[in-house]
């Protein structure tokens, strides 16, 4: 046997020099898909509020933001992951691409546009609601 003689510490060390190997020769992975108009809904650690959201554009959202629920409130909001059974739930927010580029943005918010981001706007009380296909 070939890794007679060898330590069980020097057999998994060269079994990840060489997984390491075979996997820095791989092609460059594709950009994940980010599908619009995608619902998630993200809640309050403080206040228990929520906001429910929708992707506009295709693009990265943070896990926590700022409580945008309650006025006042200086709680986190966490996602929920996308796991949003009733995909006919009317939201409140919107994520959004802006038009003109990240101009004008504090620095954490132009790198966060620059990497992919998307911004969180209200969503207008007149706005058509889009209708996503399959409906």
């Amino acid at each position: 046997m070939a890794s007679e003689g060898y330590t069980r510490q020097q057999r998994r060390a060269a079994e990840r020099a060489a997984q390491k190997a075979r996997t820095s020769r791989r092609e460059p992975r594709p950009e994940p898909a980010y599908p619009v108009g995608r619902l998630n809904i993200y809640v309050c650690e403080t206040c228990r509020g929520h906001i429910v959201t929708r992707d506009r554009d295709a693009g990265v959202t943070p896990f926590m933001v700022g409580c945008r629920a309650t006025p006042g409130c200086d709680g986190m909001m966490k996602s929920s992951m996308y796991r949003v059974f009733d995909q006919s739930m009317a939201e409140s927010h919107e994520w959004y691409r802006p038009d003109s580029g990240p101009e004008g943005l504090s620095p954490g918010l132009r790198a966060h546009v620059e990497q992919g981001g998307l911004l969180l706007r209200p969503v207008a009380a007149n706005a058509p609601q889009r209708k996503e296909s399959g409906e």
